[in-house]
């Protein structure tokens, strides 16, 4: 039995080796685990992301340059999926917070100031974080906000980029 267990192992290892495809003997670090917030693939320089984020995204994409055109505009909502510890070390000015994990929640209970007719932006941590996504569809879907998009990038990009930053408490900002 253990000379047929070996004999597999060694099989299996000259497998690998051959393979015409990469195959990684160890996880590249660098690459975010689904579900989670941390950096992912990176978007382009035209703040898009690639064909298979696209392909998963239902909410469309707003890019820094175009993002950062819109602060201080009446007529556009930043909203910060973050949590508030987050969200109070450092926000786009203006921007209002909803975690994204208690986002039902909050708006079945109280009211949220958000224009259903007007510009939404979401965004939270990283480069592909699905809060902003799950926040932006339940905005459109339970909120009924017409104009919702993702911040491409969301907050990394956005201190990479050198856009404008606000801190504090939500409820330092009225």
């Amino acid at each position: 039995m253990l000379v047929l267990s070996a004999l597999a192992c060694a099989l299996g290892l000259v497998s690998i080796a051959v393979r015409s495809d990469e195959f990684p003997w160890f996880p590249d670090p660098s690459e975010a685990v689904a579900g989670s917030c941390e950096l992912g693939p990176a978007p382009d320089e035209s703040g898009e992301l690639g064909d298979a984020a696209l392909a998963l995204s239902q909410v469309e994409r707003i890019s820094f340059r175009d993002a950062v055109a819109l602060v201080g505009d009446r007529g556009a909502t930043f909203v910060d999926a973050r949590s508030p510890e987050l969200f109070a070390d450092g926000h786009i000015p203006g921007a209002l917070n909803l975690p994204a994990t208690d986002a039902e929640a909050t708006l079945t209970m109280q009211s949220f100031p958000l224009p259903i007719d007007e510009l939404v932006v979401c965004y939270c941590e990283g480069w592909s974080c699905e809060q902003s996504e799950h926040l932006g569809k339940i905005l459109q879907d339970q909120v009924g906000c017409q104009q919702v998009r993702v911040l491409a990038g969301g907050w990394l990009r956005w201190t990479e980029r050198g856009g404008p930053i606000e801190r504090g408490k939500a409820e330092d900002h009225g």
